[in-house]
């Protein structure tokens, strides 16, 4: 299957969304088609910095390595500060309540099963955790959204 999908990926003759659709109809389950697809190129996505954990369809196996680069955007996690990118408040540390307590506040968070770290603007990490991942931005309020949605 990895062989396959490289050929035909030099060739510029599959789409993610084809490539999705040949597998689903093989009967390989999301899981798979996720992790098959996530070797199609680069994957961007926007994290919303109102919205609790956000998913992103990329799915990490133990040990695989993860490059994470921010292209655009700053957020406000605090009225009363100025905006920041996703190395968050370098002056402010987060404590207990937030995503990620003892990093930066407002930092973009990442999470892959039940590991959390710290993203920033780029970073390449490998981690022993399997599942898909996902992103929030380090701040307090995360409690609030979380309750307000349900």
């Amino acid at each position: 299957l990895g062989e396959i999908l490289e050929c035909k990926k030099q060739e510029n003759e599959l789409t993610k969304e084809q490539i999705r659709d040949i597998l689903s109809r093989l009967n390989y389950n999301e899981k798979e088609i996720q992790y098959a697809c996530q070797f199609m190129g680069p994957t961007e996505f926007e994290v919303n910095a109102k919205l609790p954990w956000q998913k992103t369809g990329i799915y990490i196996r133990p040990w695989n390595q993860i490059q994470i680069k921010h292209i655009s955007g700053k957020w406000v996690f605090n009225p009363e500060l100025q905006s920041c990118g996703p190395e968050g408040n370098r002056g402010l540390f987060a404590k207990y309540g937030y995503a990620l307590p003892g990093s930066p506040e407002g930092a973009l968070i990442g999470k892959v099963g039940e590991y959390k770290f710290n993203a920033g603007a780029t970073n390449t990490i490998c981690i022993d955790e399997e599942g898909e991942l996902e992103f929030v931005i380090n701040d307090d309020n995360l409690k609030k959204i979380i309750k307000s949605q349900y």
